[in-house]
């Protein structure tokens, strides 16, 4: 709820409070408002808030001002003069508790939870303005870490995941803010290149640091674990690291593999499956075993992540995927719940399973090599009873869930602490009934099928199978959107804003065919604009045919117009029309203002989140929008980081805003609410820049991203989405780039401009429909 809502309740319950006498209840609740309303931006409140906070005695009085002054940059010292004095003076204190008491542990401090919570606040501080060098912060921080003795809370996930932060930073540094994957820094970013000992040995502390995090909770998973699986995968290859180094990195994740919930690693899991072929032996047997443990423990949910590779035409790829189904039924030989689920998947005793026959509906209209046409490619009376009966008679299948986005996405504990009984999937698992006997055929290239699956919730659920297609990039593309709503739910800002990005489930079944979940409801840009055009016009004057003979007859050399004015030409005959979509499926006033709203809401996350990503290949088909609550929604993420600028025809845009997508958003158009929701995207983005490279670094040195291992592009690639981050703006070609860091409303203003431009979209391909 809104922080101006929640006021008046928090105000009567201070006041029940004070009447009744609990005055350290009514301290914590003015310390809580005061955080509530500097996070939402209400500074003079929150100054309000501390100030009756401190007057009651609350105990992180000190902590909430010093955050409110470091929210002004003109501030930050004071801050830190305000949480060293409160340090020192607990320092003192407790060394005079000590020496009364006789040095027993628990005198030592009065509140050991603050003061250990301003101390990592304190040093994260000073390692951020840079006051001390990376290896002073490290060595200061655990002296002060040593002479408090209250190891219940200095062994905490928050102190653990700092010091290895701290330790990234000193082995990893930026240099004069440059990317730490361009020249000039150490290594890539995640491989040390200075063969000594005391990098080795901080490597193996980093590892080690991050691992003890992930022991204690999963508050910051999404940086720490992407980052460990990252180090750990890239210097068990490395040269410069010595083979004792080696084994110690290895026995780190080992001891760490045995104690963290199955869950933590479920965050991560594809891409653990996708390094199944790492060429390090002892590697590869510890990643086989944390593979094994999870598929033993969440049978239902993490095979649909493993098909791909136990079915893959790779033998490098499928065989150690095998070895992997070997080693669960080792490690748990009486699970009845993991033999049932394997039968059910894969088969047993020459039967092909329900994913071998899900592969042969995604090939059900694809014409074998040296045959002629069967009868049936064009879609007209499929039927899964008749043309998929194996498929139809599998049915029911208990242990086989419908693999949706909400069967198959984890949840952590809301404590943020450690807990091995946490269950993170749903207690009411939808699994497969009966299959809808419809099959429609796709009027595109391929052919894909749309089939439906009867859930035991009695639901119908429909999923887009296609042939010829790998949808792993997709699939992972999926998962870094889950990272974007995470970070997106935390800031207050963004969460006030209901800002999201519209996910589903991606299966891939092999290297060349997969499941996509269908999102209902949903209209194709293109088919929604072509409907106007024609009601306006006539179907031939849209036609493709039309497009084409312009540009054959009228631009250079041939004719006479530049690409500029040829699309100055074009877009006469188009104007905007997409406003009227929303008048005709949101006629009442307050759906229509809910949906338009949503519309730029999401439109706007999209665009942030697609140029930090380099997204490339938004023409009009692959964006779709909701007809119930105006949502844009993005399919096919075949082009990602910047893949779209090595085409024939380089894409120059970072997002598609064309005319048309504008026209939604009112008379501001893009220089009111849109620009304004992607300035918040944008600081939560660059707020997480940390957390978003991990992931993304995991991406760019995946195995399944081969066009990036080619010269070395990896690195380049992650250097130019670490600049987006930093405020840079990167433009092709290359030499347009705003090489400077730019505020984040400057940063925004200068990618909008860049997508709007008409010289920009004069130069994209002709079939990417800039004028739509």
């Amino acid at each position: 709820p809104h922080l101006m809502s929640r006021e008046p309740l928090l105000a009567v319950r201070r006041n029940l409070q004070e009447i009744l006498g609990q005055k350290e209840e009514v301290a914590s609740s003015w310390a809580h408002f005061a955080r509530a309303a500097r996070q939402a931006g209400h500074d003079s409140t929150a100054q309000s808030a501390i100030m009756q906070a401190e007057r009651y005695g609350a105990a992180v009085a000190h902590l909430q001002r010093a955050k409110l002054k470091w929210g002004n940059p003109a501030e930050r010292h004071d801050a830190l003069r305000l949480l060293k004095e409160y340090l020192d003076t607990a320092k003192a204190h407790a060394g005079r508790a000590d020496s009364g008491a006789g040095g027993s542990e628990g005198a030592r401090l009065e509140n050991p939870r603050v003061f250990f919570k301003t101390l990592v606040r304190y040093w994260t501080w000073v390692q951020e303005t840079g006051l001390q060098q990376t290896s002073e912060v490290i060595h200061d921080f655990k002296n002060d870490l040593a002479m408090i003795k209250s190891t219940q809370h200095s062994n905490t996930e928050k102190v653990q995941f700092v010091l290895g932060q701290l330790y990234d930073t000193l082995l990893f540094p930026d240099r004069g803010g440059r990317s730490r994957y361009e020249g000039g820094g150490q290594g890539n970013g995640s491989v040390i290149q200075d063969n000594n000992k005391v990098n080795a040995e901080n490597l193996n502390r980093l590892v080690r640091h991050y691992a003890e995090s992930l022991k204690l909770g999963h508050k910051h998973i999404f940086q720490s674990l992407p980052r460990l699986l990252t180090l750990w995968f890239e210097n068990s290859t490395n040269d410069k690291v010595s083979a004792d180094q080696k084994e110690k990195l290895n026995q780190t994740v080992k001891d760490m593999s045995r104690t963290v919930p199955s869950y933590i690693w479920l965050s991560v899991f594809p891409q653990l499956v996708s390094r199944i072929c790492h060429p390090e032996p002892r590697v590869l047997d510890c990643l086989k075993t944390i593979i094994a443990q999870v598929l033993g423990k969440h049978p239902k949910e993490a095979l649909w992540a493993m098909v791909a590779v136990i079915k893959s035409s790779q033998t490098s790829r499928s065989k150690p995927a095998k070895q992997i189904l070997e080693t669960v039924y080792k490690l748990f030989p009486n699970s009845r719940e993991w033999r049932d689920a394997a039968k059910e998947f894969l088969g047993f005793e020459g039967s092909a399973g329900i994913v071998g026959e899900l592969s042969k509906v995604c090939n059900i209209t694809v014409i074998p090599a040296g045959r002629n046409a069967p009868a049936k490619k064009s879609g007209k009376g499929l039927t899964m009873r008749g043309d998929c009966k194996v498929l139809w008679d599998m049915a029911p299948r208990t242990s086989v869930l419908v693999p949706i986005q909400a069967m198959l996405t984890p949840t952590f504990p809301a404590s943020g602490l450690s807990d091995p009984s946490h269950h993170p999937f749903p207690d009411s698992s939808v699994t497969i009934k009966a299959f809808g006997d419809k099959i429609d055929v796709m009027a595109s290239l391929m052919s894909p099928v749309v089939i439906r699956i009867i859930g035991s919730d009695g639901n119908q659920y429909k999923f887009l199978c296609k042939p010829k297609d790998d949808l792993r990039k997709d699939s992972r593309m999926m998962d870094f959107n889950t990272v974007i709503n995470r970070l997106l739910a935390k800031d207050g800002d963004a969460r006030r804003r209901n800002l999201y990005i519209r996910t589903f489930s991606v299966i891939p079944l092999r290297e060349d065919q997969g499941m996509i979940q269908w999102v209902n409801d949903t209209m194709v840009l293109r088919t929604i604009l072509q409907d106007y055009y024609s009601m306006d016009k006539t179907a031939a004057w849209i036609k493709t045919s039309r497009i084409q003979e312009l540009y054959n007859r009228e631009l250079r050399p041939k004719g006479k117009l530049s690409t500029l004015e040829l699309y100055e030409k074009i877009i006469v005959d188009f104007p905007p029309v997409f406003h009227r979509w929303f008048l005709d499926h949101f006629p009442e006033p307050s759906s229509w203002v809910a949906a338009r709203n949503n519309y730029t809401r999401t439109t706007a996350v999209w665009s942030m989140v697609g140029f930090v990503i380099g997204l490339g290949d938004r023409h009009a088909e692959n964006i779709l929008f909701d007809s119930t609550t105006g949502d844009c929604v993005h399919v096919d993420f075949a082009c990602l980081f910047n893949k779209g600028e090595t085409l024939q025809v380089p894409e120059r845009v970072p997002f598609r805003l064309t005319r048309n997508l504008v026209d939604p958003m009112g008379v501001s158009g893009h220089e009111g609410g849109f620009t304004n929701i992607c300035a918040v995207t944008m600081k939560v983005l660059r707020g997480n820049r940390d957390s978003l490279m991990n992931v993304l670094e995991t991406f760019a040195h995946d195995p399944l991203l081969d066009w990036l291992r080619k010269e070395n592009e990896s690195n380049k690639t992650l250097a130019r989405c670490e600049r987006r981050l930093r405020g840079e703006v990167t433009r092709f070609p290359n030499t347009r780039d705003i090489a400077q860091v730019l505020s984040v409303d400057g940063q925004v203003r200068a990618v909008i401009a860049e997508a709007v431009s008409p010289a920009n979209l004069s130069e994209m391909y002709r079939w990417w429909m800039p004028w739509f």
